[in-house]
């Protein structure tokens, strides 16, 4: 597995994978280090919101391939340029990794996360606010509730969307409850912003708990929990051109039988390929009354933007015409790898084959991601057949959560490889650090 290529290595960085860092632990980082800048300047994560930054795990390489004389200014003087909300991830990545600097005695990396969280380029208190915490403790806390509470208070239309709650409730975990609460009992009472502050956290609690009971109430009263359109407005707001109709794809969740064959009906009988995608993608969500020809026809030979949402809605139903479409799609010469996921209720022991030389080398990650989600909704009733497609979720998947569940489904079908149990002690994302340490010690027991 190592030592990597530099081609490897700016792989395994972008995905995450252990095998970075434990190439620059074993041969360091000569030849490296503008990959490493690089991918510490701007974040590679294809879903941060979901895997977090990976600021610990690049500030291990960083220590690891001895730059952090070299990484350190360049991280700090991209925390000082403005930003804008396209750089949201790339800013949370270098807030993050400052955050570390600082908790290591890098002064500077302290001041420049006060300086990037004092000009107030975000909304989201969060952002800045979580560093602050990890670089200053209470002081950054109280630092953070300071300009927080001064925002709310002075700058019109600011909310901070139970901002406040949420860092109360971190800083909390990391330093104490007992001592931030008095900490900020007792800026509080000298400061107005602290106690604006302190006061948005009391007025969320309430919300949430006013907006619980009024629910609970519904529920004894029989009433919905929210209003719900009549299935006249819906097929309206599908027929209109513009972007409100997102809004109602998830309507079919707590639609009728009537509706839904209502719906089903208005959508065999349409024709534009806009108000058709939109019907299809209705049924995401929500079982198709019945496996019509038309659907399984535009499945095969339909404009490339209806396949996908065929299907993504033929995915949920289990029919055997469904199974033999799969066949025919990953079977013809090229194969079209998105049709893996018509065999997410109709997969058989034996569909591993087609589905392996189906599956690409290489390609986009939004495709390969979606291909991935495909293969982990249908390892959950494969058995030990499906290994190779397992591993080819671990090689090629963008998104570190689901290379964590392939190696989780591996482990649970006993077929985890050594090397990749091994690797995975490595791995960016916690869990998948914690799932192959409770592997090995499961297995080290056994032996």
């Amino acid at each position: 597995m190592i030592p990597l290529t530099q081609e490897q290595f700016r792989d395994a960085l972008r995905k995450g994978k252990g095998r970075a860092l434990l190439h620059v632990h074993e041969f360091g980082g000569s030849g490296l280090e503008e990959d490493v800048l690089r991918a510490c300047e701007q974040s590679l994560v294809y879903d941060a919101q979901s895997e977090g930054t990976r600021s610990e795990w690049l500030y291990d390489i960083v220590t690891a391939a001895g730059l952090v004389e070299a990484v350190k200014p360049r991280v700090l003087a991209a925390l000082e340029q403005p930003a804008t909300m396209e750089q949201f991830w790339d800013v949370a990545q270098l807030y993050c990794l400052a955050a570390i600097f600082a908790r290591n005695g890098h002064d500077d990396a302290r001041d420049a996360v006060y300086r990037k969280f004092d000009r107030k380029e975000f909304i989201e208190a969060w952002l800045g606010g979580i560093p602050l915490i990890t670089a200053d403790g209470l002081a950054g806390f109280l630092h953070v509730a300071d300009v927080t509470g001064d925002r709310l208070a002075n700058e019109p239309g600011y909310w901070d969307g139970g901002d406040c709650e949420y860092l109360f409730h971190e800083a909390c975990e990391r330093l104490g409850e007992e001592a931030v609460t008095n900490a900020l009992a007792e800026a509080a009472e000298k400061n107005a912003n602290c106690r604006t502050f302190r006061d948005a956290i009391q007025k969320h609690q309430d919300d949430v708990r006013k907006y619980n009971e009024e629910q609970e109430e519904k529920k004894l009263q029989g009433r919905p929990l929210r209003e719900r359109k009549c299935v006249e407005e819906v097929l309206q707001i599908v027929e209109s051109s513009g972007p409100e109709a997102v809004g109602f794809l998830f309507w079919l969740r707590g639609a009728s039988a009537l509706e839904i064959q209502t719906v089903f009906e208005r959508m065999l009988a349409e024709h534009r390929p806009m108000q058709l995608q939109r019907f299809l993608q209705m049924f995401r969500l929500c079982d198709m009354p019945r496996v019509d020809g038309r659907i399984l026809q535009l499945a095969r030979t339909g404009p490339a933007e209806l396949r996908g949402p065929c299907f993504d809605a033929l995915g949920r139903i289990q029919d055997e015409r469904i199974h033999q479409l799969a066949h025919e799609l990953l079977s013809q010469n090229p194969p079209m790898p998105e049709a893996i996921s018509l065999f997410r209720n109709n997969y058989e022991s034996r569909d591993h084959a087609v589905i392996e030389l189906a599956l690409p080398r290489q390609g986009d990650d939004d495709v390969l991601h979606g291909i991935v989600l495909d293969l982990v909704k249908i390892s959950d009733t494969a058995g030990s057949e499906f290994l190779y497609c397992l591993q080819w979720v671990y090689e090629s998947s963008p998104c570190s959560c689901c290379r964590e569940s392939a190696v989780r489904r591996m482990v649970d079908l006993q077929i985890a490889p050594q090397a990749i149990l091994h690797e995975c002690l490595a791995d960016s994302y916690e869990d998948t650090r914690k799932l192959a340490t409770a592997a090995l010690a499961g297995t080290d027991a056994k032996e």
